[in-house]
Formats: C-alpha cells, structure tokens, sequence
C-alpha cells in the first residue's frame, strides 16, 4: 500500500472501520462483524464466505466501500508499516508509562520519524530518560528492540483504545486513539500520543494502568481473531500457520516471572485468549437470546389463550410441541460458544416458523376470543376492523334487498 492509495474511499473506510473496532471490541459494530464472519463459517466455499462478509459492509452503508479483501489488505499493512501510527506524519512521539512497584511512572519516549522511500518507512526509537536512545525495530505489529530473541527487553504492541478511557469524558467513549502497550525492561508499559497525553489525562494508580493495559490487549485480541478467523475462511489456511497474540503473552508471562512483576495480574493476561472471543460475541449473543426468549413467552401465552377459547385441534397440538422443543433448545445453547450466533439465529428461524403457523388459527376464529384474550393476543383491532367489515356488510346486503323491492 503506496502513499497515493491513502486518499481512496476503500483505504479511509477500511481503516476507519479497523480502528473502530479495534478500540471498541464490545460494540455493537465489532459484534454484527463476528456474527458476520460465523455466518461465513457456515458456507460450503471460500468464494460464498467471501461473499457473506462484504454483504455485511455492503450493509453498514458508512463502510460500503469495505470488503474482505482490503481488510486483510488493511491488518497486513498495519502490521508491517508505520505510517499510520506515526498519524500520517513527518514526525510523531509517544509518551511511555511504566506501572512498577511505586506506582505509574514516566519512562521516557518512543519516536517515530519519517525516514522517505515511496512507501513511507519510519525509523523508530526509544529514548530513555537517562538521554540513552535505542533503536526499535517493527514487525508483526510489535516495536521491539531486538528481532533475534524470544523475550527482547523492549516489546510493545501497536494497537487503538478508546480515548475515553484515558480521558474519562463520555464524548470520548468511541474515539479510536493509537496506542503502544506491553512491556519496558521488564516492566509494564503504556504509551499514548504525547499530545493526547498531555490533553488531560486522567491521573491513574498502578491498578488502573494494569487494567487499562488490560483492555488494550482485549481489543488487539478481538482483532487478531477475526483475521485469524477470515483468513481461515478466504484462503483454507490452517489455523497454526496463522500469528496471534499467543506468542506475545507468553513472553509477556515470561518477562514477568523473569523481572519479579508477577504480582500485577498475569492471570489477566493468561486469559485473555479464551476471554477475547468472548468478548465481542457473548453480548450480541445474549441480547439475541433474550429476545428468543421474549417470542417463546409470547408464543406460549398465545397458545393458552387458544387452548381456552377454541379447544385443542392437531395444528394447535402441532404448534405447543415445537414451542416446548425450541425452549429445550434454547436452554442448551452457551451464548460464549464460537457458533452459539449461528445457533441462535436457525432458533430463531424455527420460532418464525411457529409463529407463522399460529396466525391462521387466530386469523380464522377472531370472534371465538373474547375483548380480553384479544387484547392480550394483540388483535383487538383487528377483530374490530373485521367486525366493521361484516356489519358494512349487512348494511350493503339491505340495501340491495330494499333497492329491489
């Protein structure tokens, strides 16, 4: 990706659409995009789940220009080059934080310069506050000091959070923000822009930095899994072949035990791979349950009331039987299981069907149910309308008999 394709609609929406969700991995957004992508899951080629996801950012309208295929193109690039966390710019700062045993404290800068060559490379430099500078190198999403061993002393993850969590104010909630979080000799770090930085941050204890850490790591997470997820998809890679953060936890683990700093929560970190596919989806997944719930109560009162007014018949029968095997479905179903959207939504399918075949048995008996059951069915106005109807009617048929007499 050169410099001239930054202008384009496809590259501002599929890098505005990657830092949304990036920084807010809980979104609404992030959980309709890995519904999108179970629902890929599910189709019997690559071609068809490739389909399935650039009809879901057909769909967005704002991300319309969005398809699979430049959000691949988007994750490699940022992944690989620097010029979008360096803000597009000649030149750009980040302010480290360490979280020791006395608390937050700074711990000098990392600098990205823009160094030219036609695709933008960026050098990048970490300057402690003894005046030392030490050269960073960046691959596979990560600054790090050295490329030629597994726990470099210098290790930090590009990612985007929500401004609002550094900031506090609720019109930040949402605001994507580039930041640098992992580790510094050993040590937990987080960096942020120096001008956000210094736009009134709110002060944080040592507990609050390794949560907000915490939850930076989370939004990588969710990340790294749908690509994970879609590469799988488009190109039938198996999943070993595919980079995750699995690797930069271990490391993390290991820095930790190795620097004495196990006490700040690792176990935050050694969860974080099972917790981040949760996530996104158990959310989504639940409001989807819920409301399966809410058909299924309705569908079961339904039937009571026309049990009451009408008796039992075989299609009645028919329709209480698949109401009580939907509920026994619905309880089986883990809303933080990978295909529990999947599931959700055949139910959903099946409780429709149920539905459908409730309407002509109210339909055709409207003046069997009382004012009472109709209310509670919801068709008092239709029983209305259809009681105006029959009267108007009565009324035509008279005059005709009058007109002929």
């Amino acid at each position: 990706m050169t410099t001239q394709e930054y202008d384009t609609p496809t590259f501002n929406q599929t890098y505005q659409f990657y830092r949304y969700i990036n920084a807010n991995p809980a979104s609404a957004l992030a959980s309709q995009f890995v519904n999108a992508i179970a629902a890929a899951q599910s189709q019997e080629s690559p071609e068809a789940a490739t389909a399935e996801i650039d009809s879901f950012f057909r769909n967005t309208g704002t991300y319309s220009a969005v398809s699979l295929d430049s959000f691949l193109e988007m994750a490699e690039w940022l992944f690989t080059t620097l010029p979008a966390w360096a803000g597009f710019a000649n030149h750009c700062s980040y302010s480290v934080k360490l979280n020791g045993s006395n608390g937050v404290a700074d711990a000098g800068k990392v600098v990205l310069n823009l160094t030219g060559g036609k695709d933008g490379d960026y050098s990048a430099t970490y300057h402690a506050l003894d005046g030392s500078k030490t050269p960073l190198y960046y691959q596979e999403g990560q600054l790090v000091d050295e490329l030629a061993v597994d726990n470099p002393a210098i290790q930090l993850q590009t990612s985007f959070a929500a401004l609002g969590l550094f900031t506090g104010d609720p019109d930040d909630a949402e605001t994507p923000l580039s930041v640098l979080c992992g580790t510094v000799h050993g040590q937990q770090s987080l960096a942020l822009p120096e001008e956000s930085d210094n736009a009134g941050q709110n002060s944080t204890d040592s507990n609050q930095s390794s949560d907000l850490i915490a939850l930076v790591l989370i939004g990588c997470n969710v990340v790294l899994f749908i690509i994970y997820a879609v590469q799988s998809y488009k190109f039938q890679k198996k999943l070993d072949d595919i980079p995750t953060l699995s690797d930069i936890q271990t490391r993390y683990q290991k820095n930790q035990e190795e620097s004495g700093q196990l006490e700040t929560k690792p176990e935050t970190f050694i969860e974080l791979q099972e917790n981040y596919k949760t996530s996104a989806l158990k959310l989504e997944n639940d409001r989807t349950r819920a409301e399966l719930i809410r058909e299924l109560q309705a569908q079961n009162q339904a039937e009571k009331i026309i049990a009451t007014a009408l008796g039992t018949s075989p299609d009645l029968e028919t329709c209480v039987r698949e109401t009580n095997e939907n509920c026994k479905e619905l309880k089986k179903i883990n809303t933080s299981d990978w295909d529990a959207s999947n599931q959700l939504r055949l139910l959903g399918g099946k409780i429709s069907d149920t539905t459908w075949n409730l309407a002509p048995i109210i339909d055709n008996n409207l003046n069997a149910f009382s004012k009472s059951q109709r209310q509670e069915l919801g068709i008092e106005n239709q029983a209305s309308q259809e009681v105006e109807q029959q009267d108007q009617q009565t009324e035509e048929y008279r005059d005709t008999i009058e007109k002929s007499e």
